[in-house]
């Protein structure tokens, strides 16, 4: 889990900072008036290195709601039959 979270993070990371300098070489616009520059690259990255950091790391909190359901339903089934 910890080499996936990792290949993720460094992937995005590399991708955002191609990506970015293509824009910055390109000149593209990033609203009416402004250009890419890199601290816009570089705010870009934080932001989606943060926001997978979290998703990869809220993984274990689902995978104990999924088990929580699967043993509520076990327990309904025995509260619900018939003696």
């Amino acid at each position: 889990m910890v080499g996936l979270m990792k290949f993720t993070i460094f992937f995005f990371y590399s991708y955002a900072l191609f990506v970015g300098s293509w824009f910055i070489e390109n000149e593209v616009p990033n609203g009416p008036d402004n250009i890419y520059d890199f601290k816009t690259v570089l705010q870009t990255v934080i932001a989606l290195i943060t926001g997978f950091v979290c998703l990869i790391s809220a993984l274990p909190n689902v995978q104990a709601i999924v088990a929580a359901k699967t043993l509520g339903a076990l327990i309904f089934d025995v509260i619900e039959r018939d003696p």
